[in-house]
């Protein structure tokens, strides 16, 4: 009863800051998208993409490995204070080195100095690892909500700030900049802990035994993740990237906001759970579920809403980025699903089981990505990304379901997808008649579709409902 309670308290709060805090970045977005135009957002992606790439190896898992570990010493979180700065600078030269290289193979020179800014977030971000690590392991995000909150605060009145000045790409870099440098502060006053200086080899092996394979899979992960951006970025234009990076940012809003609440819960709260199997099993099929169901809500109101939503508040240049939003929406859906399931596999101490599902989509997207840009376009990217990953999201959640032995609950499991179709049916009915009404048609849209999948999903998950109940003693006590 305590493990669930303090799931429950923890959901609430880790909720609270990532819905707060992507709602700032959804008005700071929209801002920015009525200030600045497709080809600045382009560059900042190139600039991203190259940061990211030599990123990849920033913290070489350790910050997962001490959210694993049941038990750690200070002696791996000073190991692990140590070993992510010094490894980030280095990352850092690097970029700096490789900027002007990387403008030339994009054929876009402007990106350069940003890139040469902009991957000082390495550095930045690299000193937050053990704080960040520590209030996750902890399940003390009241503290991480003001973190969030703080630097999604920051970025807003910096980036927009800077762009109502005339800063152009730069109110981007600066905006991020920022952000990082204040979560960082908040999450050093609040987390409690000071290092020293005390490094020690064997820390750092049994920290990195584990992190091994979430690097690995963050290789895997972000060549599937990236190469999209990049395929654009040399094949198609700066302002393409634009328009996919709105799209994707947009239809993957809810993975985003799953993986910083269920998901990041869920890793150190399972790994509690993980000596009482029974108990495993049933709470992951009720957290499970309840994503499920929230996914599938949240996907519909992205593809039912997006339209009226770009031309009433991106304009009219972000048009062409709707068709994307709804096709990426479905991609997101499929993330946010499958995310869930990932820490489990990692509670049970099998996180290379997570290698299957991205070389199947590997196997598809990889050779299919520089066709699909070169004869369709960037539709025809975004469509790919979200098929590709259909085999791997279906593996993902067999072999967890197989592993945890709970096969025969997958019928029940899926249920909500067939009442998310229904919902969507009855939309498509009503759309044409909508359409064209405005804000009204935005209105309309998310009143039906909520009234007609809840409505149906009441009828059939009543036990599940009572269920959530529940949550409303927890939040009392939490708050």
């Amino acid at each position: 009863m305590e493990a669930k309670r303090e799931f429950m308290t923890s959901l609430f709060w880790a909720s609270s800051s990532s819905g707060l805090a992507k709602l700032i970045d959804l008005i700071t977005l929209v801002a920015l998208a009525r200030l600045l135009d497709p080809f600045t957002f382009g560059l900042v992606a190139i600039a991203v993409l190259v940061m990211n790439t030599l990123g990849l190896f920033s913290n070489l898992g350790l910050g997962a490995a001490l959210i694993q570990k049941d038990k750690i010493t200070d002696d791996e979180n000073n190991t692990v204070f140590l070993t992510t700065p010094m490894l980030n600078v280095l990352i850092y030269v690097i970029a700096f080195l490789l900027a002007h290289p990387a403008a030339r193979f994009f054929g876009t020179p402007e990106v350069a100095n940003i890139i040469k800014v902009l991957a000082l977030i390495l550095v930045i971000q690299s000193l937050s690892t053990v704080p960040s690590a520590l209030l996750q392991k902890k399940l003390n995000y009241k503290k991480l909500l003001l973190s969030e909150m703080t630097a999604s605060i920051v970025y807003f009145m910096v980036s927009v700030g800077l762009a109502l000045n005339g800063m152009g790409v730069w109110s981007l870099v600066f905006g991020q900049l920022a952000r990082y440098f204040a979560a960082g502060i908040v999450l050093w006053a609040v987390c409690g802990w000071r290092p020293k200086w005390n490094f020690r080899w064997g820390s750092f092996r049994s920290l990195f035994s584990f992190g091994k394979h979430i690097v690995f899979l963050g290789v895997i992960s972000f060549v599937l993740k990236n190469l999209d951006n990049a395929v654009i970025a040399k094949f198609l234009s700066a302002g393409d990237l634009g328009l996919y990076t709105i799209a994707y940012t947009i239809g993957n809003i809810l993975p985003q906001f799953i993986k910083m609440t269920v998901g990041r819960v869920a890793f150190p709260v399972y790994s509690k759970w993980d000596e009482d199997y029974p108990d495993f099993r049933r709470r992951f099929l009720i957290i499970n579920k309840v994503n499920l169901i929230f996914c599938s809500w949240a996907t519909l109101l992205l593809i039912t809403i997006s339209g009226p939503f770009v031309s009433l508040f991106l304009g009219g240049k972000w048009v062409a980025s709707v068709v994307m939003i709804q096709i990426l929406a479905l991609f997101g859906f499929q993330r946010a699903v499958a995310s869930v399931c990932a820490p489990a596999l990692n509670a049970m101490n099998v996180p290379q089981a997570q290698r299957e599902p991205m070389i199947l989509n590997s196997v598809i997207f990889v050779p299919l990505v520089i066709p699909a840009a070169k004869y369709i376009g960037v539709v025809g990217v975004a469509a790919l990304a979200t098929i590709s990953i259909i085999p791997g999201f279906i593996w993902i959640i067999l072999r967890t379901f197989r592993l945890l032995k709970i096969q025969n609950e997958l019928w029940n499991f899926f249920r909500p997808l067939s009442i998310a179709g229904l919902s969507l049916g009855a939309w498509a009915l009503l759309e044409p008649v909508i359409s064209n009404l405005g804000l009204l048609s935005l209105i309309i849209s998310f009143f039906l579709i909520s009234i007609v999948f809840w409505g149906i999903m009441w009828a059939f998950e009543k036990k599940l409902f009572s269920q959530l109940y529940q949550l409303k003693e927890v939040v009392r006590s939490a708050a």
